[in-house]
């Protein structure tokens, strides 16, 4: 297996940021002061949360608007700064998501279609988006391995909350 030194961390990190755009910039920053409250970045440091992030960015919605539809692409996942959304499949409410949760997850990590609609419930709410980068499986592998960790035990107490009927 490759081992990289913090020092080339360091170096990826600086030459990525050369060609990140300045709302990037900002979301990056951002993020970076409110890492460790995301369930999913639990045990990561700000080098390596950086070395696996791009396309960070803040989004604002408003009631009733569409984040993503079931049956869209999207590798986003979202961090709810403020408001509420709701998760729905097939016109049947299953979840409300709240300030400090996320979700897009199980898009970014199948790499598949959604199968559920995310629409925002408040007059304004606002988002942190990101994307994770897989070119750099290598160079990122063992922090992927900690992320999908995270992501696999909040995706289990979503579960518990799902309304099945």
């Amino acid at each position: 297996m490759i081992r990289f030194s913090k020092r080339d961390i360091e170096k990826f990190i600086a030459l990525n940021k050369d060609i990140e755009n300045d709302t990037t910039s900002k979301g990056m920053k951002k993020l970076l002061e409110v890492y460790n409250k995301i369930s999913i970045f639990k045990n990561l440091n700000k080098i390596e949360l950086q070395a696996i992030l791009y396309d960070v960015k803040f989004q604002k919605f408003s009631y009733k608007e569409i984040v993503f539809k079931e049956e869209d692409v999207s590798q986003d996942v979202f961090y709810i700064i403020s408001g509420e959304f709701e998760m729905v499949k097939s016109n049947r409410k299953l979840s409300t998501l709240k300030a400090g949760q996320t979700f897009g997850e199980v898009g970014m990590l199948l790499n598949e279609r959604t199968f559920v609609s995310v629409v925002c419930k408040s007059q304004n709410a606002v988002v942190l988006s990101f994307k994770i980068d897989y070119n750099n499986i290598d160079f990122a592998s063992k922090t992927l391995v900690k992320v999908y960790q995270n992501i696999f035990h909040q995706l289990k107490d979503k579960l518990r909350q799902v309304e099945f009927r």
